[in-house]
């Protein structure tokens, strides 16, 4: 499914296949193709992956369009509310 999106160009639907398939790395790459880098930078940072954590870091300082310090002190707010997420447990019959 992640090669389909790929070939076809959609961004929608490579994220959605990444949240589907696990693919962190893929989820954020995709959030900064599609100029989501708050987003991306989020995700990233939850997710303990460092390299893109850098990489979007310059980008969010080189970019006029967003305030850095306001995202990092958002993230630092989101990372202390933020709890693990457990799989609900099916229904037996």
């Amino acid at each position: 499914m992640q090669m389909v999106a790929a070939n076809i160009a959609n961004p929608m639907l490579k994220y959605n296949s990444s949240i589907l398939t696990g693919n962190v790395e893929e989820r954020v790459r995709t959030l900064v193709e599609a100029g989501q880098l708050p987003l991306a930078y989020m995700a990233a940072r939850a997710h303990g992956l460092t390299d893109m954590i850098e990489f979007i870091e310059q980008e969010l300082q080189d970019s006029p369009e967003f305030d850095f310090m306001q995202i990092m002190d958002e993230a630092v707010e989101y990372e202390k509310r933020s709890k693990a997420l457990l799989p609900l447990r099916p229904i037996n019959n």
